[in-house]
């Protein structure tokens, strides 16, 4: 790593990547004499400066021909933090000028590294120092040496960050004896403690909490605490950790008005549902900024073992509805999960009339997104609405026909309750619709179950005149053969 592409390069040319082919002589092999910090190598720093994605594209050009040095670039520092207390002083040395980024050959081994390997963290390397390179890396004596020498209340915090991102125990644990934050904001929007558990590093969570300074409620910058991801992520055992501490804040809201318990409930948690709906303080109702419960959320998301969880609590409310006014049964129709809206329809407690702040039911929305399997569950579970009109006279039929999905149409006319020819202010019905989407099945769907074919809007206009300005002779076929346009206006059936 010290002595390969140790030649200096007089330009790097107008392609980098072939200039640095070009430039390239064979290098030596070892390490210690022949390295020096300022004939530096790749000149990668230079290349990664460049506009787009030239950093994955000048990787990829390189680490084939490269492959050991790709290699080294990527693992040299898990090798060395295997051996770190057995390795001589002149390869620790080497290894404190391989961490330093104002030296070109930290620069060229860290863009190798972050396109193969570190790509999935978003920070620019360059930016850190040799005491976060070295948290990062988990390279312990290495650190020890480094902290020896002096370092910023800043450096620490930044350190201690990284550590504890990337689940570095040891040296989560050397940094706060030297002084580092346990509650400070570090990148990626979060804390020391919540980037921990967001991570699911519960030994460096115990790590932290631990140390009398660090606050279980500090927050990351959308609002949630490492309790919040701890319940999210659905990792028990960090749950009781943190709940175990004093003060812990099982019901603090975070930038968007959810509580640990929503997390838990959306990503399917049911043993931490149970957990925290035991414990006081935590509101089973309380709703976030856009009003939903955590009924609401289960529904949404379609959460089945959750919400049956949910609906055997004391105390909850399971007809709570959003700012939309949308129930948890609407918002599962919404979202097609036939599961959810099974088990909702099945439960007495459940509204099945309810309608949102448009006056759409069940039965709408699930029309409208053209979930067949839901609608046949809220049909056969006796919702009713069948035929009812929204706020702008949508009926669930209005809504159905703009799914080119004729088993829905079908479906919902199959009830008996649907007036197939119900006109809109302007005179036109669900088939006069359905010709000006272009859904030639829902159609033909129409007209099999009982569709007037002939029917003309307040303008006069016929379902047959409509298909043939936009030029669909093939929905003229189907409209043709169940009425009399073909005999009595043969110049409508076709076009030319």
């Amino acid at each position: 790593m010290l002595e390969d592409f140790s030649k200096e390069f007089s330009s790097v040319g107008n392609s980098p990547v072939e200039s640095i082919y070009e430039a390239f002589d064979e290098s030596s092999s070892g390490l210690g004499e022949g390295f020096s910090e300022s004939g530096s190598v790749l000149h990668l720093d230079q290349l990664y400066c460049e506009p787009g994605e030239m950093a994955a594209e000048a990787y990829q050009s390189l680490a084939p021909k490269y492959k050991l040095y790709s290699y080294a670039s990527s693992h040299w520092t898990e090798h060395l933090a295997l051996c770190e207390t057995s390795a001589p002083i002149w390869l620790m040395e080497a290894a404190k000028t391989l961490l330093d980024v104002k030296v070109s050959n930290c620069r060229n081994w860290l863009y190798f590294y972050w396109a193969d390997v570190g790509a999935a963290i978003n920070q620019d390397p360059t930016g850190f120092d040799q005491l976060t390179l070295a948290a990062f890396f988990n390279l312990h004596e290495t650190l020890v040496g480094l902290l020896s020498q002096g370092a910023s209340q800043g450096v620490k915090d930044q350190a201690l960050f990284w550590a504890s991102r990337l689940g570095n125990c040891r040296i989560v644990a050397r940094l706060l004896e030297a002084g580092a934050d346990p509650n400070a904001q570090g990148p990626e929007a979060h804390t020391v403690l919540t980037a921990a558990a967001a991570h699911s590093h519960l030994d460096c969570v115990n790590t932290l909490l631990a140390d009398a300074r660090t606050d279980p409620n500090v927050r990351a910058k959308n609002g949630r605490s490492a309790l919040s991801f701890a319940c999210g992520n659905g990792h028990s055992e960090m749950v009781k950790v943190l709940l175990d501490q004093a003060g812990c804040g099982a019901a603090e809201t975070d930038n968007s008005g959810a509580t640990p318990l929503f997390w838990a409930a959306g990503g399917g948690h049911t043993t931490i549902v149970l957990a925290l709906a035991r414990l006081p303080g935590v509101d089973l109702n309380h709703r976030d900024k856009v009003g939903r419960t955590i009924v609401s959320w289960a529904a949404c998301d379609g959460m089945e073992e959750v919400l049956s969880c949910l609906l055997r609590l004391r105390g909850i409310e399971v007809n709570s509805k959003d700012e939309e006014g949308l129930s948890p049964l609407s918002l599962a129709a919404r979202y097609g999960h036939t599961a959810a809206v099974a088990i909702l329809v099945g439960n007495k407690k459940v509204d099945k009339t309810s309608t949102d702040r448009n006056k759409r039911n069940a039965i709408s929305w699930a029309c409208g997104r053209g979930h067949v399997d839901v609608l046949r569950i809220l049909l056969s579970g006796g919702c009713p609405g069948v035929d009812d009109e929204d706020v702008d006279g949508w009926t669930p039929l209005a809504w159905a026909i703009q799914n080119n999905v004729p088993e829905l149409v079908k479906t919902l006319i199959s009830t008996g309750k649907v007036d197939i020819d119900r006109r809109d202010p302007c005179g036109r019905t669900a088939l006069y619709w359905a010709v000006d989407y272009g859904h030639a099945l829902v159609v033909k769907a129409l007209l099999q179950e009982g569709a007037d074919p002939e029917s003309a809007s307040n303008e006069g206009t016929t379902p047959a005149m409509l298909a043939r300005t936009y030029g669909r002779d093939d929905i003229l076929d189907v409209l043709f053969s169940y009425s009399d346009y073909g005999a009595v206006q043969p110049n409508l059936k076709r076009s030319g």
